[in-house]
């Protein structure tokens, strides 16, 4: 039984709903695990390294002009973020 084009797009939108993150980790793992010419690699499969910075401002969000609120989640904060005493560094306008 053939399918309609209502159908061919409906699945053609799930698929992209649920396959875009997996090809989003895949471009993650083939920079850090196989392509050794990558500045991220990081020297295979089992192996972890911790970035202290991002690799750049595309790890943002375009901010609309004008005023926005900027929210920031902290997952497993350290003690200065419990008590206080860490503050957020300053924002700098990219581009």
């Amino acid at each position: 039984m053939p399918i309609t084009p209502e159908e061919a797009r409906r699945t053609a939108a799930d698929a992209w709903i649920w396959g875009r993150p997996l090809l989003d980790n895949y471009r993650t793992m083939y920079a850090q695990a196989i392509d050794s010419d990558d500045p991220r690699y990081v020297g295979g499969f089992g192996r972890f390294r911790h970035y202290s910075e991002p690799f750049g401002p595309a790890n943002w969000l375009p901010a609309p002009d004008g005023p926005f609120d900027l929210v920031v989640r902290l997952y497993g904060p350290e003690p200065s973020v419990l008590d206080g005493s860490w503050r957020l560094p300053p924002l700098t306008v990219a581009g």
